[in-house]
Parts: C-alpha cells; sequence; structure tokens
C-alpha cells in the first residue's frame, strides 16, 4: 500500500506518534498507493485531533488523490460531522470535485449523513452541483 509510519499513525489517531515524527522532519504529505496523504486517512476516520495536528504542521489542505477526492470528500462521505467543521473552518476548497464531478455534499447526500449534509449546506456549499 505504499504508506509511511506517518499514514498509519494518522490513520488510528495517534497523536503523539505524529507529533513525534512530525518534529523528526519526515514528509508531511507523503502518497500512498491511491494517493492518499495522512490527511486523507485522519479525515475519513474522524481523528479529529490528528487532523488539527496535521493542518497546524503546515500540510496541504486539499489533496487530491487518484480519485481526486480531498480530505473533506472523505469527512463527509463518512459522517465526520466535527471533522468537516475543523476542515472547513481552516478554509479547504467547500465544493472539490472529484473523477465524478461529485463534491463533499454528494457523497454525504449519498450516503445518508444527514447532520453533515446540513453542516455543509450551512457552510455556503453549492446548492445544486451536478456530476457527470
Amino acid at each position: 500500500s505504499n504508506q509511511t509510519p506517518l499514514h498509519l499513525a494518522a490513520e488510528n489517531g495517534c497523536d503523539s506518534t505524529v507529533e513525534i515524527l512530525l518534529k523528526t522532519g519526515v514528509e508531511k504529505d507523503p502518497r500512498d498507493y491511491w494517493k492518499k496523504t495522512p490527511l486523507h486517512l485522519a479525515a475519513e476516520n474522524g481523528c479529529d485531533s490528528t487532523v488539527e495536528i496535521l493542518l497546524k504542521s503546515g500540510v496541504e489542505k486539499d489533496p487530491g488523490d487518484d480519485w481526486n477526492r480531498t480530505p473533506l470528500h472523505y469527512a463527509a462521505k463518512n459522517g465526520c460531522d466535527s471533522t468537516v467543521e475543523i476542515l472547513l473552518k481552516t478554509g479547504v476548497e467547500k465544493d472539490p470535485r472529484d473523477y465524478l464531478y461529485r463534491t463533499p455534499l454528494h457523497l454525504a447526500a449519498e450516503n445518508r449523513r444527514d447532520s453533515t449534509v446540513g453542516i455543509l449546506m450551512k457552510a455556503g456549499v453549492e446548492k445544486d452541483p451536478r456530476d457527470e
């Protein structure tokens, strides 16, 4: 899967390990086989404090993976509401498009994440985005 120790620590919300690795100068935005960064994995799993640590360290906020999905796509898809809020507060792109031209709002709606849909709408995302 081509993951680094930072990927694994971020995916599992191991904040102290993430901090140690970052302090030692590891690459902040390594890409795994699917071009996911540690931020993707932390956001996908709703690891809020890990997401905050990574963002404060200066990682790329809107990296696209092989499907052109950003961390916001994954947090919205999985209904990680507080993670979605954290990402939105840091100024991430609200309406990034994936390979099917879908936004985080599409993924939240498709996966029945009602509260996430509400958070995204309140944040001012595009109301009627069309996919391809």
